[in-house]
């Protein structure tokens, strides 16, 4: 076992689990805050020199500074744990440092934000709002021989975004999930989706209500349109010359270009807000309210559990105990 410093280790624990797509981006994104934190700290010191007492001196730190919430600390407690773990899985390590350390704070975790019916009727309601009064008005201009170059962009952005946001209710799929979707992934025949999550398990989606089918069918037939019809000369786009071409990606920019899941968010949280509601919504708050309502009906947790590809069980039993 050759030694190695704890900024080559983290290297390549980051880089394995990018290569595996073992987490999702945003946890990516965190632990690698939380384990360069532990390099400002540590600095440039053999992975072996790292020890029980000092990484408990560490964690005591973190709580004695009271900058950090009991949540955060935990978060990178359990960074730190997956780390070492991975460390003494490469043989990096004879001794993990952590393997019989208590967590330095527990952690309150609270029950996910639910929306009530009222307030998903809401949020369903804003976005088709949008589109029918864009609608209307692009119908209006294309009737009387007016240009309808001005609507185009509105017209297709708020069927996009009333076709996500009635999907993500419909499946509780993850914003992740729903920008990674392909054309491919939907029988519109039998009303499914095959939804594959950051760890390539795939799981099978259902979107039997009318609402949904005629906002899916509304976008994928203006997305054809705008392939088609709406524009075929090229444009100047990011400061580059660049032909529109056709994406596989089910949700895109008007240029193909797929949609990113903090793109996926923002929409959430702008139909949210021209819905009036004063809670902070993102796609996670549907997939709870989802799960609250299914268990309402009655529907057996671990029927919901697998349909909606649940792996934080503790989470989602908060869930059920709060509904």
């Amino acid at each position: 076992m050759s030694a190695i410093t704890l900024s080559k280790a983290i290297d390549e624990y980051l880089s394995t689990i990018r290569q595996k797509q073992a987490k999702s981006v945003r946890t990516i994104g965190a632990q690698t805050s939380d384990l360069r934190h532990v390099v400002r700290h540590f600095t440039e010191i053999l992975l072996t020199d790292i020890t029980k007492d000092s990484i408990s001196d560490f964690f005591g730190e973190m709580v004695n500074q009271q900058r950090y919430s009991p949540a955060t600390i935990n978060r990178f407690w359990l960074t730190t744990v997956s780390f070492f773990n991975f460390c003494s899985e490469q043989n990096y390590i004879r001794i993990n440092p952590l393997s019989d350390m208590k967590p330095p704070v527990k952690a309150e975790i609270r029950p996910p934000t639910v929306l009530t019916k009222a307030e998903i009727r809401q949020l369903l309601l804003a976005p088709v709002k949008e589109y029918n009064r864009i609608k209307r008005e692009y119908d209006r201009k294309k009737k009387e021989g007016e240009s309808t170059a001005s609507l185009e962009k509105e017209l297709f952005d708020s069927a996009r975004n009333r076709a996500i946001v009635e999907l993500l209710f419909a499946t509780g799929m993850r914003a992740s999930e729903a920008a990674n979707l392909k054309k491919k992934d939907f029988n519109f025949h039998n009303c499914t989706v095959t939804i594959k999550n950051h760890g390539g398990k795939k799981r099978i989606g259902y979107f039997p209500s009318d609402d949904v089918k005629e906002a899916l069918q509304a976008y994928t037939s203006l997305a054809g349109q705008y392939y088609g019809g709406f524009h075929k000369e090229i444009e100047d786009i990011r400061n580059r010359r660049e032909s529109r071409e056709e994406s596989q990606y089910f949700f895109h920019f008007r240029n193909g270009k797929p949609l990113g899941p903090e793109t996926v968010r923002d929409i959430v949280r702008r139909c949210a807000r021209e819905a009036g509601i004063k809670k902070t919504i993102t796609p996670y708050t549907l997939r709870h309210t989802l799960t609250s309502f299914l268990l309402a009906e009655g529907v057996n947790i671990y029927s919901i559990q697998r349909l909606l590809g649940i792996t934080d069980v503790t989470r989602f039993l908060l869930t059920a105990k709060k509904k």
